[in-house]
Formats: structure tokens, sequence, C-alpha cells
């Protein structure tokens, strides 16, 4: 009985631990697609491009 409840514990724990992870990753990809066909994105990135022409610096922003 040990065993299978310490099989129980295992898989219980690596799925809440996977779950928020996943959860994250879709949410993610979902706003991603929003803002892509709703054409955010172009203004997201024409507003990047109006702050600084040094790529290093627009990553220490976006970071």
């Amino acid at each position: 009985m040990p065993v299978l409840d310490t099989m129980t514990g295992a898989l219980e724990g690596i799925i809440m631990g996977i779950w928020p992870i996943m959860f994250v990753i879709v949410m993610a990809l979902f706003a991603y697609n929003v803002t892509t066909e709703s054409g955010g994105m172009k203004t997201i990135q024409d507003m990047l491009a109006t702050i600084s022409t040094d790529k290093r610096i627009i990553v220490l922003i976006i970071a």
C-alpha cells in the first residue's frame, strides 16, 4: 500500500506542477494570436521602433 500511495502522490505532484506552466503557455499563445489578428502587434512594433534604433536598448526594455 505505501508504494501505491507514493506513486499516486508523485503523479499528483507532477500534474500539479505541469498544469500552471501549460496554462500560462496556452494563454500566452492565445494573447499573441489575438494581438496578431487584430493588428495590435503592428502597433506594438511601431511603438518600439520609435523608442530607439539600437536593438540592444529595445531588448532591455522588453526584458
